[in-house]
């Protein structure tokens, strides 16, 4: 098999070869998990207007998405707001999440990480 790839300016995403190639995951799954990785951190969308804009529809999307979230790609959180609302937090990973003590990259870049977390090793100095 030849790959012809072209030079991306912008308008594109970066994700881990595994993320694509995790045979556990449908390729419905994979497919809409490529989908949310490329909208901007912030988007609003949920399982119905997902299923809606997809030939797919909502059963197929339905059964995606709680693939990947019992994969660890796909998180919806509840939260209770002090005025006793509800506000639910949906969260998608590039890198399966695993509980929420683990360090996980932050939204918005890859560089940024954990307020707690330790800085990198300076491996120029320490051997």
């Amino acid at each position: 098999m030849r790959v012809h790839r072209s030079a991306h300016v912008r308008n594109f995403t970066v994700l881990p070869n595994a993320v694509l190639q995790y045979r556990r995951l449908s390729y419905t799954a994979r497919g809409l998990l490529a989908d949310l990785l490329s909208r901007p951190d912030g988007w609003r969308e949920d399982g119905r207007h997902m299923a809606d804009s997809s030939p797919q529809g909502r059963g197929a999307i339905r059964k995606a998405l709680k693939e990947l979230t019992d994969a660890g790609y796909y998180r919806v959180e509840k939260i209770r707001m002090p005025d006793g609302t509800i506000r639910t937090e949906t969260h998608v990973y590039d890198t399966p999440w695993s509980s929420p003590d683990a360090t996980r990259p932050a939204s918005g870049g890859a560089g940024a990480g954990r307020a707690d977390s330790p800085p990198p090793k300076n491996r120029r100095k320490e051997p």
